[in-house]
C-alpha cells in the first residue's frame, strides 16, 4: 500500500481489523473517523506494521470521534507519530515495540503498557505533546539531533528507563525547539 486512509463516517462505534499477515505502508497511514455523536474507532493490528512516512490519528467531527490503535502485541516501525486530541489514542498493548524514525507530536493519548518507543534514525525527530514513556531510547549509529518542545503542557516523562546511545564523534544531541528555552522531562526511573 502506498496510503493508507481510514476515514468512515460513523454513527455509532465501530471497529476495524487488518493485518493477517505483515502490513507495510510506504507513504501516510491516516486514522480520521467522524461521527455527529461521541463515537469510537477502535482499529486492531493482527500482525507486524510498517508505516514508512507518517501514522497520523485525527478524530473529526462535532461528536468528536474517539479513535483508539491497538497493535495486539506486535511490533509497530512508523516513520512518524501524530495524534491530534486527546481521544485519540494509541495502546502501547503489552508484548511490543514502537520504533520511530521521525517526529513523536502527541496530543492525544498514549497509553505504554510498560513497553519500549524508540526513535532510532538518523533523522532530526521532534518530541512534542505530553507523553508518558515507560522505556524511552533514542539511539543511532550515525549524528543525531531530538528537539524537545519547550510549552509547559508538552512535559515528557520516562516512568522506568531512558537511554541515548550513540558513538564516539556520532553524537546524539538533545535540544529544546525554542534556543535558550528549557524543555520539560521528569524522570521517574532510571536514566
Amino acid at each position: 500500500l502506498y496510503n493508507f486512509y481510514l476515514q468512515p463516517k460513523m454513527s455509532s462505534d465501530w471497529r476495524y481489523d487488518f493485518g493477517t499477515s505483515d502490513v507495510r505502508i510506504h507513504n501516510i497511514f491516516n486514522i480520521s473517523p467522524s461521527s455527529d455523536g461521541a463515537n469510537t474507532l477502535t482499529v486492531r493490528n493482527f500482525n507486524g506494521l510498517v508505516v514508512d512516512k507518517m501514522m497520523e490519528m485525527h478524530g473529526m467531527g462535532p461528536g468528536p470521534a474517539h479513535t483508539t490503535f491497538i497493535p495486539n502485541a506486535y511490533d509497530i516501525t512508523i516513520g512518524g507519530f501524530s495524534a491530534a486530541q486527546y481521544s485519540d489514542e494509541l495502546d502501547g498493548n503489552s508484548g511490543n515495540s514502537l520504533a520511530v524514525a521521525g517526529d513523536w507530536v502527541n496530543f492525544g493519548n498514549f497509553v505504554h503498557n510498560n513497553n519500549s518507543v524508540v526513535l532510532g534514525s538518523s533523522n532530526t525527530a521532534r518530541v512534542m505533546g505530553p507523553t508518558t514513556f515507560y522505556d524511552f531510547d533514542i539511539s543511532n549509529s550515525t549524528a543525531k539531533e531530538v528537539d524537545f518542545s519547550t510549552t509547559t503542557t508538552s512535559i515528557i516523562t520516562v516512568n522506568n528507563t531512558f537511554t541515548v546511545t550513540g558513538n564516539s564523534g556520532d553524537e546524539i544531541k538533545l535540544y529544546s525547539t525554542s534556543s535558550g528555552n528549557k524543555w520539560h522531562f521528569l524522570p521517574q526511573g532510571t536514566a
